[in-house]
């Protein structure tokens, strides 16, 4: 995969320097290009064109690891369970202090994650 597709398709290419957090701005200066090999799916690629998805860190894991709490960048926190996660990340574990994207929801005054992705 080329990085104008990644570009095309919102793939992200770079993350902030010594950090795992993705650099929007792909920028040299204060980025690192992302070398780990990832496998792209088209679940994956179809996950990328959902519009309004924000990015989060997770917070808090139940104990049975089948649902966690995030904090959005937007400072707010939803909640979500395994089920919620996208099939291909699914196998991942969920651990506090990992990054996610994800689609918001409101429900009866409750914040919820649905398609989150374990980045």
């Amino acid at each position: 995969m080329d990085y104008a597709y990644c570009i095309y398709k919102d793939i992200p290419t770079h993350y902030l320097k010594n950090t795992e957090r993705l650099d929007k701005n792909r920028s040299r200066e204060t980025g690192e290009i992302i070398k780990k090999i990832t496998k792209i799916t088209d679940t994956l690629i179809e996950q990328a064109v959902i519009p309004g998805k924000i990015e989060g860190i997770i917070t808090f894991v139940s104990s049975e690891k089948n649902s966690a709490y995030l904090t959005a960048e937007n400072g707010r926190d939803y909640f979500f369970m395994k089920n919620d996660v996208i099939e291909d990340d699914r196998c991942k574990t969920l651990m506090a202090s990992k990054p996610v994207r994800f689609v918001p929801v409101e429900r009866n005054n409750h914040l919820f994650a649905e398609a989150v992705e374990i980045l």
